[in-house]
């Protein structure tokens, strides 16, 4: 939101400039020393101006008019009493000048939305103060608040009147606990409301013209058509007719092409969108665009997979396979997670199919998930990954022999014990000892003559000693 602040022209500011500096010295009557008003002008001002134009949208906000009073108490050193005659005077200068803003937010609970929703998703203190100009001191006092609160309603499905008895949140005020209650309640109601809370900052954080469901609805269309269009075609796509079919089509069909364009730009500038560097530009999800829809996306594609696996159909491994291979990685690693929890044994024949033709991040979760099913059936694969020319395959692999302490797997374990990477050896002498197998013994004393690795060194010695 800081970028706000720069879209407004030098004229505008040094007009702002100017209408405060008359509010402060003429209409208010102060300062008067040449240090206080040098005070003034170097960083009151200044500091007012950021905090206006970022905040356009709320100046005639009540709430806002109060956070701004609370800024030239605890920033200034303002006298609250003043402070408070002060705010709205400062806001009526802002809007003389700029105007009312197109998208104006009156609402009392709209700037505790956008301060409450940056805390959920795990902003700092500085950070949220930074991107809304609100005093630090405000931020943390409201952040306080809302723990109170939160501890209070945890495991309860109790409505306003019964929090507004309680006289821990007497001085909440009616406003201020009418918006927690709903807010609080809005994870049980909404599905995934999390992850719309990311959106909805990511809207907030780069000013774009879309509401929730079409930013979350795009990069879904964009997981879909993960390097199928480069900038031009995929602007095209978008303002083109929704009868294409490809889940892009005629999504921002009711904005201009420059719109289109300007969301775009602002998405690949912002590391949402990359571009592949492959020649054609083609566009990708970023691991940070695909975080948000994965509690969306991940449980369907997931489903969709288990019932195309149980199904008769021919083709059912590659129609499984296509819902993820070429696709974001993050999004497939969480697919993963969820085919595991299902614990449904058919899976296994998706992770067979699937583990050469994926990226590190998504082979690693395969290898994690067959130590959640054990058996046969996922000796191949782990064997496999045993043999992987990458070493943090092949801890994994040991990893997923040692929860298995399936003895299946100890001759392929003596051949590991000359692996050239020392931090494989170590995994794969702890793989061993949960084997609980003494035969070992012999192999891990010649291994012990030759290791030079102290931390291996060691754990050699523990584990015979643990068989004899």
């Amino acid at each position: 939101m800081q970028a706000n602040a720069q879209k407004y022209s030098k004229e505008i500011k040094t007009q702002l400039f100017q209408g405060l500096e008359c509010l402060f010295l003429d209409e208010w009557g102060g300062p008067r020393s040449e240090l206080a008003i040098n005070y003034l002008r170097q960083n009151v001002i200044p500091q007012l101006i950021n905090c206006l134009l970022i905040n356009h949208r709320y100046l005639e906000n009540n709430t806002f008019i109060d956070i701004l009073t609370n800024k030239l108490n605890t920033e200034f050193a303002y006298p609250l009493t003043f402070a408070e005659g002060l705010a709205p005077d400062v806001t009526k200068v802002a809007i003389k000048i700029l105007g009312q803003h197109q998208d104006r937010q009156s609402h009392p609970w709209k700037p505790w939305e956008d301060v409450l929703r940056m805390i959920t998703v795990g902003h700092t203190i500085k950070d949220i103060a930074d991107k809304t100009a609100f005093s630090e001191s405000y931020i943390e006092s409201f952040r306080k608040r809302y723990v109170n609160f939160a501890n209070l309603a945890e495991g309860l499905n109790a409505d306003f009147d019964y929090y507004a008895k309680l006289p821990q949140l007497k001085s909440y005020g009616n406003q201020l606990l009418r918006f927690m209650v709903d807010f609080n309640s809005r994870f049980k109601v909404f599905k995934n409301y999390y992850a719309r809370l990311q959106a909805e900052q990511v809207i907030f954080d780069f000013e774009l013209p879309l509401n929730v469901d079409e930013l979350l609805q795009f990069l879904e269309g964009m997981y879909y058509n993960d390097k199928q269009f480069n900038r031009e075609k995929l602007i095209n796509q978008l303002a083109a007719s929704k009868e294409m079919g490809t889940g892009l089509s005629g999504l921002f069909s009711n904005r201009q092409h420059w719109q289109i364009k300007n969301i775009i730009d602002e998405l690949i500038e912002n590391h949402l969108l990359v571009q592949i560097n492959n020649g054609d530009g083609k566009l990708s999800l970023s691991s940070k665009a695909a975080m948000l829809i994965v509690p969306i996306i991940s449980p369907r594609l997931a489903q969709e997979i288990l019932d195309l696996l149980n199904s008769r159909d021919s083709d059912r491994i590659s129609r499984s396979i296509a819902l993820v291979i070429g696709k974001n990685s993050s999004v497939a690693v969480h697919v993963i997670k969820q085919l595991t929890a299902s614990k449904d044994p058919v899976v296994i024949l998706f992770f067979k199919a699937l583990h050469r033709r994926v990226s590190k991040p998504v082979l690693l979760e395969i290898i994690s998930a067959c130590a959640e099913f054990g058996g046969n059936d996922v000796v191949g694969l782990i064997t496999k990954a045993l043999q992987h020319r990458d070493s943090i395959v092949r801890v994994k692999a040991c990893q997923a022999i040692e929860k298995l302490a399936d003895k299946a797997y100890y001759f392929y374990l003596i051949a590991a014990l000359h692996d050239d990477v020392p931090i494989v050896r170590e995994h794969v002498v702890k793989a061993l000892a949960a084997l609980n197998m003494p035969s070992a013994i012999r192999h891990l004393e010649e291994m012990l003559i030759a290791e030079e690795n102290i931390t291996v060194r060691r754990l050699i010695k523990e584990t015979i000693a643990k068989f004899k």
